[in-house]
């Protein structure tokens, strides 16, 4: 897709291209700008969703993230068993700090590691810690079976991000 929009904002032009906001001299705006403008011509973008693999693309999205879950709740409609989208969809939903709605993505019993431990991270928002750890165990057994990539490097760093979790709540309960 990756189609160029320009607009002016306070007097200064502004491009949308390849999923994020840069400036005249494509130089990647600030994420505070970013949100305006993409709060302000919300109406004219679309998102090119098939940039995003998993829910560690969106780390680095510096848009509306009400505008990135509208285009995948768009996609799911027609794809309602792509992994992909169950995990993307439960991990914006979880940055936007609703993990009850997140965990309506995906099951427990998913063989998609992203599915997983984001419903592992998701089970840790909402305090039920023996449900987060069995996912991130699950996720971590599909992990460690793929072939070294950069994507089991980072999959890895979210499974141990969230077992850290997993152990400091735990302590904290005591």
């Amino acid at each position: 897709m990756n189609n160029r929009l320009e607009v002016e904002f306070e007097g200064k032009k502004y491009f949308f291209y390849n999923n994020q906001w840069l400036s005249k001299s494509f130089i990647k705006e600030s994420d505070s700008l970013a949100r305006k403008l993409s709060k302000k011509f919300s109406h004219l973008i679309e998102y090119d969703i098939d940039d995003y693999k998993g829910p560690a693309d969106i780390e680095i999205f510096g848009g509306d993230l009400n505008i990135l879950k509208d285009s995948f709740l768009k996609a799911f409609r027609s794809d309602q068993n792509n992994q992909t989208y169950h995990a993307i969809l439960s991990s914006i939903l979880r940055k936007q700090n609703q993990p009850l709605q997140a965990l309506k993505y995906g099951s427990d019993d998913s063989n998609n590691e992203a599915v997983l431990i984001s419903r592992a991270a998701a089970y840790c928002d909402i305090g039920e810690l023996d449900k987060a750890e069995k996912n991130a165990k699950r996720a971590y057994g599909f992990n460690k079976n793929r072939k070294t990539s950069e994507s089991q490097r980072a999959g890895l760093n979210y499974i141990r991000n969230v077992f850290n979790r997993i152990r400091k709540l735990r302590k904290e309960k005591k």
